[in-house]
C-alpha cells in the first residue's frame, strides 16, 4: 500500500493600509488539510506607519491564529515580496524590528512553519477581507468625527 503524504494546514493574510489615518485592515485565512471549511478572521490596527508594517502585523496575526489553534505545522501564504524575503533570509528591516521578533518567537512554537510568497492573483480573499475590514472601520470613524 502506498503511503500519501499528508498536507500541513495552509494560511493566507493581507493588510490594507490608509495613509490619511494610518489604519490597516487586516485578514487571515486558514484551510484544513483538504483546502475546504477555511477559517478567516479580519482586524483593525491603528497607527500603522506602512503598508510593509500592516502586511507584518496581518501575518503575525495569522501565526498567532495558527498557534491558538494548536496547529503542529503550517505555509503561509502572502503576496507582500519584501515581507517573505525578510523572514526567509532572516534579514532586518529597522521598521520592523518588533513585528519579525515576535513573528519569530511565535514560530518557534510549530514543528514546521514555512512562509511563501504567492501573485496577488492567488490572494483575492485575504486582500477583499482586509479591505472590508478597513472600509468598515473608516465608514465608523468617519461617521463619528
Amino acid at each position: 500500500m502506498a503511503e500519501t503524504a499528508s498536507l500541513s494546514p495552509s494560511g493566507s493574510t493581507d493588510a490594507a493600509w490608509d495613509a490619511t489615518t494610518r489604519r490597516a485592515g487586516f485578514a487571515w485565512i486558514i484551510r484544513d488539510e483538504n483546502s475546504a471549511f477555511p477559517l478567516t478572521g479580519t482586524g483593525v490596527i491603528e497607527d500603522v506607519a506602512s503598508p510593509l508594517m500592516a502586511e507584518a502585523l496581518a501575518l503575525y496575526e495569522g501565526i498567532k491564529k495558527a498557534k491558538d489553534l494548536g496547529l503542529a505545522s503550517i505555509t503561509l501564504r502572502s503576496d507582500c515580496a519584501t515581507l517573505i524575503r525578510v523572514i526567509s533570509t532572516k534579514s532586518q528591516i529597522s521598521e520592523l524590528y518588533g513585528v519579525l521578533q515576535d513573528i519569530k518567537s511565535l514560530s518557534s512554537f510549530f514543528v514546521s512553519i514555512n512562509f511563501q510568497q504567492i501573485p496577488r492573483s492567488q490572494n483575492r480573499e485575504a486582500d477583499f477581507l482586509a479591505k472590508r475590514a478597513l472600509k468598515a472601520s473608516l465608514a465608523f470613524f468617519i461617521s463619528l468625527g
